[in-house]
């Protein structure tokens, strides 16, 4: 009986042993499985914040900002504004330009000050708006690399590989995406900056160069103008002087005449009076060669006038046409060949 129970006790130890040794085994093995399960989860959950973030990164929100592509519209929209006022003002040189009695100096200076005014508005305008874009640019990388630590954070939570390959494929999957989105927009952002910048200067110079002719132009006019009023002037001047000088001169001789006139009523004999009617015509002689000198010198100065007017139109004429490179209709003088 002793040997039966004692051979029981074996067995049922035996038994035991293999049971806890099974039961041992299982429980390694669904912890091995458990683990490999969690390995598996801990990389699902890296890979899917990793996808997140990139999908992140294409998204609108990054990829084509709302505030920047409003704030493009806007400078659209301030860039139309703008070149609308500026082309207006341009239209109005018209009413400045001959034959309109407005042209002057004066007048071009005041058309130029407004027009450069209009270009330099438009200069800081741009300036202004390009300054807010690259601000916001800024904002949004800022948002995208707090997005890449949160990641950061995220990936290193889950554990789901070492940190070496962990911060491998960060760079590679995410900061390169950073980096790729920050490069298209700084892109984007100069190629419009260097847009505006040059049209910007374009209009400017533009500008100059259009009120430096039409100066030019203004200036040959006043000249002329003032020319022509010389010239008129200088006739009236000629004739008043000319008329003048007739005048003290004839009235010598009219006094001379009435000296002759009151001698002829005192002569005392034939021979006398005849001497003194032969000085009375010969005073006659005079007053009249006088007029007839104050008349020939008086047409002359007349005549003179509108050569002297049709000269100084065909100058300006042909300085015009010179400054907007066109023919003129009269004949250009040649030029004399320079001596030796």
């Amino acid at each position: 009986v002793n040997s039966v129970i004692l051979e029981n006790k074996r067995v049922s130890a035996d038994l035991a042993r293999r049971l806890m040794r099974g039961e041992v085994e299982a429980q390694r093995e669904r912890k091995q499985r458990w683990e490999e399960a969690m390995e598996r989860w801990r990389t699902m959950r890296t890979l899917g914040a990793v996808h997140a973030f990139q999908q992140l990164m294409l998204s609108e929100e990054f990829a084509a900002p709302p505030t920047r592509a409003a704030m493009m519209s806007s400078l659209l929209d301030q860039q139309e504004e703008s070149h609308v006022k500026l082309l207006t003002h341009i239209e109005s040189l018209q009413g400045l330009m001959p034959p309109d009695a407005k042209l002057s100096l004066t007048a071009v200076n005041n058309w130029g000050e407004v027009t450069h005014g209009l270009a330099e508005v438009w200069s800081q305008m741009w300036n202004r708006e390009m300054q807010r874009l690259w601000e916001n640019e800024d904002e949004v990388h800022q948002k995208a690399m707090d997005a890449f630590k949160g990641l950061e954070a995220d990936v290193r939570r889950y554990a789901g590989y070492s940190e070496e390959d962990a911060a491998s494929m960060l760079e590679e999957e995410a900061m390169v995406m950073v980096k790729d989105r920050q490069h298209k927009a700084k892109g984007t952002l100069k190629q419009l900056e260097d847009f505006v910048s040059t049209q910007s200067k374009e209009w400017e110079e533009e500008v100059e160069v259009l009120f430096v002719f039409v100066k030019k132009v203004a200036d040959l006019h006043d000249n002329n103008r003032a020319k022509v009023l010389e010239l008129h002037q200088q006739s009236i001047t000629d004739v008043t002087s000319s008329r003048e000088q007739h005048d003290k001169d004839d009235k010598d001789r009219e006094e001379a005449f009435s000296q002759a006139c009151m001698e002829l009523g005192q002569a005392g004999s034939s021979t006398l009076l005849e001497e003194h009617i032969k000085s009375a015509n010969d005073i006659l002689d005079t007053i009249q060669d006088g007029y007839r000198t104050f008349h020939s010198r008086t047409t002359a100065i007349v005549e003179q006038n509108p050569v002297m007017m049709k000269q100084n139109g065909d100058s300006y004429e042909i300085e015009l046409c010179k400054s907007c490179c066109l023919v003129p209709s009269v004949e250009i003088p040649k030029a004399e060949p320079a001596e030796g």
